[in-house]
């Protein structure tokens, strides 16, 4: 495999783990929220501890229970979504692995030209389709379709900059 096809497939397992780690941020968003939800009916309850009438009597049972469907809910949100966590935390770690093993194998000069271009740029690495760089979308020069075709070193765009796959 090229060394700029190394550098893809590191790339993507990159932005991969960087969807999986969005995945798992939005299950915690979540569970988060069912917890404040908690916590809330909690303090409400803490309020009416000792009620003085029949009437703080009813709210204190109706936010009792009120509490115990709060604390369903987080335990069927946990229980739906426990597979799921593990799921994406086992993916971000095999993934994280990948991503350790596939840098060893890159050239440490094309990986600081990758880096030096993510500074500037969202995708550092794009694919060529249509004889145009996906980068930029501007159609590629001859001379710059045959270069990459050989494949023989790293094909930059010469309108954008980035690296050519």
């Amino acid at each position: 495999m090229s060394s700029v096809k190394q550098l893809l497939r590191w790339h993507q397992t990159k932005e991969s783990i960087i969807r999986e780690q969005q995945k798992l941020a939005e299950l915690k968003r979540k569970e988060a929220i069912h917890t404040d939800k908690i916590n809330a009916i909690q303090e409400k309850l803490n309020q009416l501890a000792s009620p003085a009438n029949q009437e703080e009597e009813i709210q204190k049972l109706l936010t009792e229970q009120e509490l115990w469907m709060a604390n369903k809910e987080l335990e069927r949100f946990l229980a739906d979504h426990q597979d799921t966590f593990f799921t994406i935390e086992t993916t971000i770690s095999q993934k994280q692995y990948d991503v350790m093993e596939l840098q060893q194998s890159l050239d440490p000069d094309l990986l600081a030209d990758y880096n030096r271009l993510a500074e500037n740029k969202k995708n550092p690495i794009v694919e060529v389709k249509n004889k145009s760089c996906m980068g930029c979308f501007m159609p590629l020069s001859l001379s710059k379709i045959s270069e990459w075709r050989r494949a023989k070193e790293v094909v930059y765009c010469d309108e954008c900059g980035r690296i050519l796959v």
